[in-house]
């Protein structure tokens, strides 16, 4: 509800959030994996410090404190929101190593080579 009635806010509810990443300054999470899709994009992220629980993994908690600006409470989102906004190259170099760690390879041709891998070991698999 508190986001919802933030000015400038666009809280989306469509399951096919895909669209809105492109358009969207920055994003507002916490653990989701639709943090690594905006990675990607390279624009700023802010994430909210959640409490470890049975499948916290620390090792992606740590990537998410790397690549994103992380606050505890609501009343530090608007604060970090403008920050993110008047500094978007803020973890830049951290978004692009996450990405690299969470994607491997996103050249155009990405699929033609995962493509070209999976008949080869088909092909061995038959000999």
């Amino acid at each position: 509800r508190k986001l919802r009635s933030m000015e400038g806010i666009f809280f989306i509810e469509n399951p096919d959030v895909l669209p809105y990443l492109l358009i969207a300054d920055v994003m507002v999470g916490d653990t989701s994996s639709i943090l690594a899709e905006f990675c990607v994009l390279d624009k700023p992220i802010i994430t909210f410090k959640t409490k470890s629980g049975k499948r916290t993994d620390p090792e992606l908690e740590q990537l998410i404190q790397q690549f994103s600006a992380r606050i505890e409470s609501f009343h530090e989102l608007q604060n970090a929101i403008e920050f993110e906004l008047e500094n978007p190259g803020h973890k830049s170099s951290d978004r692009k190593n996450a990405t690299k760690i969470m994607f491997d390879d996103l050249s155009p041709d990405a699929g033609k080579k995962a493509a070209d891998q999976i008949q080869l070991l088909l092909k061995r698999g038959r000999q």
